[in-house]
């Protein structure tokens, strides 16, 4: 039928990940710049490399499992956050491989 899989579901499951990290502010949970100490549920404590302490509402921060929050490492969460949700469907298609760029 010449496709790998309806561009809708890819939509869908791409508004729902933006839509988690919309108006958050994205911290690099494996940063090897940053410290990030949950204070309590309600606050979380950011250090930075040279000592200066941010304290930010716990919910108003989404921790990712990237290194640095640059746009190449955010377009490979994303992607594997497509292929975790869509990979049954793209496995059911033979997809081997998927690309992204920035």
């Amino acid at each position: 039928d010449g496709y790998v899989i309806d561009f809708g579901d890819v939509k869908k499951v791409l508004r729902q990940i933006c839509k988690r990290l919309n108006q958050r502010t994205l911290l690099p949970a494996r940063s090897d710049v940053l410290t990030l100490q949950q204070l309590n549920e309600l606050q979380l404590e950011v250090q930075c490399q040279g000592g200066v302490k941010f304290v930010l509402p716990a919910a108003d921060c989404m921790l990712l499992p990237i290194v640095h929050s640059t746009a190449e490492e955010l377009a490979e969460y994303i992607a594997l956050e497509v292929a975790q949700q869509l990979g049954a469907q793209l496995r059911s298609r033979q997809c081997q491989w998927l690309e992204v760029s920035v």
